[in-house]
């Protein structure tokens, strides 16, 4: 196995949707406070902005090295062995890696939509699902 350390993080569109949203947000709120409206609802949707910015802005990130992952998650760090990874289903917020131990953990920086889950598309999350599974196990030809 080679030394050499591959890294998967957020696409770029998701922050960059996430400022203009914000933007949008902000101009909105100011509307609603200069013309005396009840602004619950903008208060609201910027908390909802401003979590998914914590989200974002987090920098989650999978990285695959000779020894094994680390995956940055936005609330924890997991540093995983390749030996100890069983394989992988399709989560809610990403994919999960499932670990020998039963635990399994949520690859935020692999987001795949759900029209791909439903055409059957191939994704960055796929390829890198693959490029995993293909250095778990070297001599496996099946799981490439």
């Amino acid at each position: 196995m080679g030394t050499d350390r591959k890294t998967w993080r957020l696409p770029v569109y998701l922050p960059i949707f996430w400022w203009v949203a914000v933007g949008y947000q902000a101009i909105s709120f100011s509307y609603e406070l200069a013309s005396d409206h009840n602004y619950f609802a903008s208060v609201m949707s910027a908390a909802i902005w401003l979590g998914l910015g914590w989200f974002y802005m987090t920098r989650p990130s999978v990285s695959l090295d000779g020894d094994g992952v680390t995956i940055v998650n936005p609330i924890r760090r997991y540093r995983i062995p390749l030996s100890s990874i069983a394989g992988f289903d399709d989560g809610w917020l990403g994919p999960r890696l499932n670990q020998t131990g039963g635990r399994n953990i949520t690859l935020v920086a692999l987001p795949k939509s759900n029209w791909a889950y439903g055409f059957g598309k191939t994704t960055r999350a796929d390829r890198a699902i693959a490029e995993i599974l293909r250095r778990r196990d070297p001599t496996d030809s099946s799981k490439s």
